[in-house]
């Protein structure tokens, strides 16, 4: 993927999405400190998890 396309992807947008939604709860106190730290880490596993999916599938090896 080039870096023109990076921020095209569909991934990048859930994750992205994810976040914002992350810290508008926890600035609107729906999310404890704890709980949000653990939601990023979420939200960073699956998108460097999805990365690497679809560097798997791919057929550029």
């Amino acid at each position: 993927m080039t870096a023109d396309n990076r921020y095209r992807s569909r991934k990048f947008w859930l994750a992205a999405t994810a976040d914002l939604v992350s810290h508008i709860a926890l600035f609107a106190g729906k999310l404890d400190g704890g709980t949000w730290v653990a939601a990023q880490a979420l939200i960073l596993a699956m998108y460097n998890g999805a990365n690497v999916g679809e560097l798997y599938v791919s057929n550029d090896k």
